[in-house]
């Protein structure tokens, strides 16, 4: 796999990490305060002034939505934030580093239905400003945010690609056909 123009490998790791940020399914808040959340991995990493990590910080929070509900209660604990505010919470710590990629993997999974019109909101304002790769079982959160769908099977691996709407409205595997069937059954 190659980054750049160097192979992945070559990297070192918290570079990577900083350039290439990764969001799990059901990602959680520290034990910190809303701005230590947000700080934490600021102070440790860059030589950056109070104000700047502020700054960075205020930034973040801003890109995800999150500023409004929070700007009042930055020393409260993280741990009070609920659902889609803690994935919110997660993004910005990611965003403080200013990543070339956000690796989201099933960014839907563990929020409740009636969460996931903002979380698509928020993805939609987010990839205009970021390159983003996604994870998901879901073909309708794929053909909302994705430009290029890629289909795997753990038995045979890539399967199938190609632009989101066209692959997933027009298959031509009978692996994504019936995957897609089953999803539409299970569905309602």
């Amino acid at each position: 796999i190659e980054y750049g123009d160097k192979d992945i490998k070559e990297y070192n790791k918290s570079t990577l990490r900083r350039r290439l940020f990764y969001l799990f399914p059901d990602p959680e808040a520290f034990p910190l305060s809303i701005r230590e959340n947000l700080l934490l991995s600021m102070k440790r990493i860059y030589k950056l002034s109070r104000v700047e990590q502020e700054e960075r910080m205020v930034h973040a929070l801003k890109e995800v939505h999150l500023w409004r509900s929070v700007r009042d209660r930055l020393d409260e604990s993280a741990e009070k934030l609920q659902d889609l505010e803690v994935y919110r919470l997660a993004l910005a710590r990611g965003l403080v580093h200013e990543p070339d990629f956000l690796l989201l993997d099933e960014p839907a999974s563990t929020l409740p239905l009636y969460q996931h019109p903002d979380l698509m909101e928020l993805l939609s304002s987010l990839k205009e400003r970021y390159n983003l790769i996604l994870s998901t079982q879901d073909p309708v959160l794929a053909r909302r945010m994705a430009k290029i769908t890629f289909f795997f099977s753990p038995e045979k691996g890539l399967v199938e690609f190609g632009h989101s709407k066209e692959l997933l409205d027009n298959p031509k595997s009978d692996l994504l056909q019936v995957y897609l069937t089953k999803r539409r059954r299970d569905d309602r």
